[in-house]
Parts: C-alpha cells; structure tokens; sequence
C-alpha cells in the first residue's frame, strides 16, 4: 500500500545546482548540518528557534550588511518558481487555515489591556461625567471584566534579517494572506448572504456588484491556486501576479467593463484581496451564531467573531502589501475603511488600535485630494462617483467617531468641495454613458432619485448631510469659547430640521413594519442621527446659561423610547444585531444619561420642578434599557462599555427608586375590616388566567372602569 507523502521530508525542498538541499538561515550561519525538514528543521526546533527558521535561495548571493527590525512571527519557506498550471504533487501543501488546533493559535494575535484614551465633551459618557452627583468614578473605574476583553494585535512583525531580503518577507507574507483565505464553499456562502441582505448601512457602502463579480473572478481565474489542497508554489506565483498588479497605479476608468476589468481576474490587486477580507468578516457578523454554517467551519473559525478577527487581520496585511511608494488611490482608501468599520466590529470603537487605523484613513482621504471637487464639467463615471462615495463615508465616520469618543475629528468640513454621490443604483453606474445620463436627468432638483428606492447612495447621501451638520457642531462642542454665538447654535438648529425635511418621503422614519425591514432599519438609523445633532445642540444651549431644558429632556426621552424600540423589535433586526452594542452606546446611553441626571436632581430638590419628565414612561424604558445593555452578547466589541454604563444606570435607577416613600401614596386603610368581606366578593380572582394581562376580567359586570387596563 503506498504511504501518504510526508510534508517534512527533504523531497519538498528545492536543490541548488550541485543537487545538494539549501541550509536553513540559523544552521547555515551556525554552520551546522541541517536536516533540510520542514516547515522547520529539527535543530531549530531543539534550540527553540523556529520563528527564525526559514529557508533562502541562493542566501551566499545577498550581501550581508545591514539587517532591518522587528521580530518574525510566522514564516513559510520561499520555493523555486514555477507557472500556476504547473503543479508538481511532491512540492509542500500550504496549511488552510483552521486545518488543525494547533494552525489556529494564531501567534499574531495577543490579549491586550484596552486603552480607551481621552473622552472629550460630546462622548457617549460625557453627561455622567459633567454631573455633580459622584458618577464620575463610576464610569470611568474599569470593570472587572475589562481584563478578559479580547483585543488584536494590528501590525504582523515580519523579520527580513537583511534589507535586500525584503522581497522574500513580502512574498512570505503574500503566501500566508492567500492561505487564509476561506475556501470557495465558504466565499459563496457568505457572498449569498451578502448578495441577498437589503442592507445599505456604511459597513456595506462599497460598489456591490464590483464585490461579487471580483470575488467569482477570483475563483474563476486563481482556482488553481486557491482549491485544496492549496500548493505554495502555485499560491506563491498568485502572489507574484498580485504584487505586480500592485504597484501599477489604478486609471480612473470612463466605463464600466472597464472598470472592472482593472481590478479583477488577472489585474486584481492586493487592495481588492483586502476589501474581499473585510466583506467576507462584516458579512459573517450579520450570520447568527446559531446558522449550522458555523459548524462547517473548522478550528476555531467556528466562532463568529473569531472569524471576522482572522478576517481583520488578513486585510490589515493587504495594506501592508499593498503600501507601495507614490502609489495612493481610492480603492486603497477604500480597503482603510473597510478594515477601519471591521477593526472597529471587533476591538471596539474606543479601541485606540482603531483611532490610528481612522488617522491613517483620514491622512490617506486627504492624500488623495477626495475632498477636492474634480472636473464637475466632466461627465459622470463610476470612477468619479466611487471617488465621491469613498470621501462621503470616510467623512461621516470620521464625524461619528470624533462623536463618540469626544475628539477633534480629523476632517473638517471647511476644507472640503467634493460634491456629495449621486442617488444612482450601483447597477446603473456599470451601464453605458447615455444610460448613465439619463438616468441623472430623472434625478430631483436635490439629486436624490424619484422612484422611492433605496440604495448605497442614498443612505450614504443622507448620513452625509447629517455629518455635514455634526462637523459644525463639533467645532463649537469642542473648540474653544470663540467658536460659539446664539445665532450659530440658532442657525445650526434651524438647518438641522431643513436637513430632516429635505429627505424623500421614504426615508422619513414611522413605525410601519408593513416595510422592509431593512428600510425600517435604515429610517430608524436616520432619525437616530438627526436627534444626536438635536441633543448635542440642545446641550450647548442649556450649558451656556439658558435655562430651559425641556427640548433637550424632550430629545432624550424619543432617544431612549427608540432605543428601547429597537431592542423590543429585535426580531425585526436580526441582520443588524452584531451593530447593537454601537446603537445603544452611541445613542441610549447618552438619551439615558440626560435623564438620569435630571431624576437625581428632581428627587433632591424640596420645590417642585417646572421641567416635565414622566416618570411612568421614563423609569420602565431606563429598566428596559438595563436589561438592553445585559442582554449585549459577550463577544460584542463594546460589551466591557456596556457592562460600565449598565452598573452606573441602574446604581442611579437604585438611588431613585430606594428613596423613602411619600407618607400617603394611596388612601388610609385604617378603617377598612377585611374581615367584613363576603367570600363571594373574592370569587372573581378564579376567572384570571395568571399567565397573561390584564389581570381583569374586563366582561365582568362593575370593572368598565378597567377597561383601558393593561
């Protein structure tokens, strides 16, 4: 019987020209004999090595000065060149990712200590904050939880031990991206669901149809390299083919075929393999976790969010391979910002790791003059639309980051004259020029499009007039007193209901689930930002010295009563849940905060209050959005946040609801005699099913007066 063939033995090593195997690096400057095996040979492994162990072609031909720094983390040896339809059965199988325990220990990855850095004055905690009622602590204490939260490493440390062998390291890390990469059963799995989910949020804001046809051509065209059993010769030349494809610069394109033809097939790119990494992560984090799909997946891939990490890492290494000198363009703007939202999915939003991920996208968007208009004369391509879709995302994320964590944003829009994207389906932007003209010319005096369909633009359009509105405001929030006059904060005011009534009729937001759900989610999300430019506003107004503050506890209580909206509904919003924990630390928390606050003040002053907060409504939706903030699965990003503000809100609920009780809540029952009830008074508590509600009989003679009861 033949025996399988054994990946260490020395037949899967490339000879020199004598026919003798090459050294590995460490025994051949120790000049000790190797034994040729790999992926490590066994004297590395003895003198506990391995990350240093790599084998070089023609090592005495590379000069021996000088050595760059940094530490290996993973390396695979390097193999004699070959075609992609050549494969040679005795060349070494690159381990797939997840095909054993031990692959999956990533050695990249560490567990960090989070660092959440400075929260300026419109952050999600600002309000606990600013109050003088002792909560600072309480927020900003950590948990005892925080030091088991999983955070990633961002950088690969790859060891090139000379500087003219940093062609091997990149090629060496080249091989290790393409072997992570799931295989085809899993892409098209993922690729359904992202084909098939309506859902037009800024994590899926880039091209759709330029995804799913880059990623079929990928199959179609590298299937050699990239079926199993996946050969390091044949993904090795795939690399070659990508780095070479690389560091050509990326042509505007005046067409659509055209386009696409530039970044897929046999010209895809290392940013295109990135932008397909991050896809494939924020699309699995919209799979439940009960889908079986989990289960087909192998080690510790099983896991959703481990999945969407390995997906993070791989993309943050095609920026590395796809960093090439005076070779900046929009599709690597793009893979920032994918890698950015999907970086942000898995670490947390206040993950310092992700503010310098967000200020290199900032830096590379500005880089590239995005924020720049280009030649409005000209006619519109999907090149010049893609420019201004990657500018109005990157500028709205910049605005709700800068939001939430309370920093200066790194954009600002006084510096900007790039036209906002065209409401244009993605489709169209592929068809000819004359289609592309017409269907512009059908377009609203606004530019948004009149058949009451939604697509990437138009939520990328709308987020981006809310953003426009946050820049200003976050110039008075948290510039200096010169920034702020009453006519600004009237103005911005003003302008802000102009935005909301400026939408299309189908994006303004009502309770109909007769709609789509995912155009009910995409309203909620737009009502959701115009009441943060409200509440921000509002706060300004009351932290100047006006007094009156009932718009702003107005704005807080529709906040929070949506909020808790959204968690009562979450059946409705299956697909969006992995987003849960940013909706309620983004928006609840700080709705929450304002009435706390204005609970604990109410309940220590002696005089009534002209300020009307209904306590029947405000107390169940502050104890709903407790059990929101538990509910927060454990693999959340901001679950560590979410426990924070879950023990601070209900401490306050606590402190309002323990307070000593008024003297005479309801009538004296002094004189009432229990005993002088008839049994038959008490028969009717046998008609009510325990169960369900109202606990009434509401058809019994003498209860009309419970018939609003619930």
């Amino acid at each position: 019987m033949a025996s399988l063939p054994n990946p260490r033995h020395p037949a899967a090593l490339p000879r020199r020209r004598n026919g003798k195997e090459y050294a590995c690096e460490p025994c051949r400057k120790s000049k000790m004999r190797c034994d040729h095996t790999l992926p490590t040979c066994l004297n590395c492994e003895r003198r506990k090595i391995v990350e240093r162990c790599i084998y070089l072609s023609a090592p005495e031909t590379r000069p021996h000065n000088k050595r760059s720094t940094g530490s290996t983390s993973s390396l695979v040896s390097p193999i004699r060149d070959s075609s992609l339809s050549d494969q040679l059965p005795g060349l070494e199988l690159l381990n797939a990712p997840g095909s054993s325990d031990e692959d999956n220990a990533d050695d990249d990855a560490a567990i960090l200590k989070p660092s959440s850095g400075f929260f300026g004055p419109t952050s999600f905690s600002a309000v606990f904050l600013d109050s003088k009622d002792g909560l600072a602590s309480d927020v900003t204490s950590p948990s005892k939880d925080d030091d088991h939260a999983l955070h990633f490493q961002e950088e690969v440390k790859v060891n090139a031990y000379r500087v003219n062998e940093e062609q091997d390291a990149h090629m060496t890390l080249g091989v290790k991206v393409l072997g992570r990469l799931p295989d085809q059963a899993t892409c098209q799995r993922i690729v359904e669901v992202y084909t098939g989910k309506n859902m037009y949020g800024m994590d899926k804001s880039f091209h759709k149809p330029a995804l799913i046809h880059c990623m079929a051509s990928l199959w179609s065209t590298f299937g050699v390299a990239l079926n199993a059993p996946r050969n390091q010769r044949n993904i090795k030349e795939m690399a070659k083919i990508l780095t070479r494809n690389t560091k050509s610069i990326l042509r505007d394109a005046e067409d659509g075929a055209s386009w696409l033809a530039s970044i897929s097939g046999w010209k895809v790119r290392w940013e295109m393999i990135g932008i397909l990494f991050a896809t494939l992560g924020n699309t699995a984090l919209s799979i439940l976790e009960t889908d079986p799909f989990w289960a087909t997946q192998p080690g510790s891939r099983k896991s959703r969010i481990q999945f969407a990490s390995e997906m993070v890492q791989c993309s943050n290494w095609c920026i590395q391979l796809s960093s090439q000198k005076d070779n900046i363009n929009y599709l690597m703007i793009s893979l920032l910002f994918k890698r950015t939202i999907l970086e942000s999915q898995c670490t947390g939003d206040t993950s310092l790791v992700l503010w310098r991920q967000h200020g290199d996208l900032t830096a590379a968007t500005t880089g590239l003059g995005l924020h720049r208009a280009q030649d409005l004369a000209a006619p519109v391509t999907i090149s010049s639309e893609m420019r201004r879709r990657i500018w109005a995302v990157v500028f709205a994320v910049d605005k709700t980051l800068a939001t939430f964590t309370g920093r200066p944003p790194g954009l600002s829009h006084r510096y900007m004259s790039c036209p906002m994207p065209l409401d244009l389906s993605d489709d169209i932007l592929l068809a000819p020029r004359e289609e592309i003209e017409k269907a512009i010319s059908e377009l609203d005096s606004n530019g948004w499009n009149t058949k009451g369909e939604l697509y990437t633009a138009t939520n990328l359009r709308a987020n981006m007039v809310h953003a426009l509105i946050s820049s200003e405001i976050l110039e008075i929030a948290l510039g200096n007193s010169s920034q702020y006059s009453d006519e600004r904060l009237m103005d911005l005011k003003i302008r802000n209901e102009q935005t909301l009534n400026s939408y299309p009729p189908w994006l303004h937001y009502n309770k109909d689930f007769a709609n789509p759900h995912y155009l009910q989610w995409t309203r909620l999300s737009l009502r959701f930002r115009y009441l943060n430019c409200c509440l921000l506003l509002e706060q300004l107004w009351t932290k100047r010295g006006n007094a009156d503050k009932q718009p702003l506890l107005d704005v807080a209580r529709e906040m929070l009563e949506l909020t808790v909206f959204m968690w009562t509904e979450r059946d409705q919003f299956r697909d969006r849940h992995y987003d849960y924990d940013f909706m309620i630390m983004f928006y609840g928390i700080p709705a929450a905060g304002v009435i706390c606050v204005e609970l604990l003040r109410q309940m220590k002053q002696s005089t009534p209050t002209h300020l009307h907060v209904p306590r029947s409504e405000v107390i169940p939706n502050l104890s709903l959005l407790v059990g929101f903030l538990d509910w927060v699965q454990p693999t959340a990003a901001n679950k560590q946040l979410c426990i924070r503000m879950r023990a601070v809100i209900k401490g306050i609920l606590d402190r309002i609801l323990d307070a000593p009780p008024a003297l005479e809540i309801v009538p004296a029952l002094d004189h009432f005699d229990i005993a002088q009830m008839d049994v038959d008074d008490l028969k009717w508590l046998d008609s009510i099913d325990w169960t369900r509600g109202p606990f009434v009989d509401l058809g019994m003679d003498g209860l009309d007066g419970y018939a609003n009861f619930s």
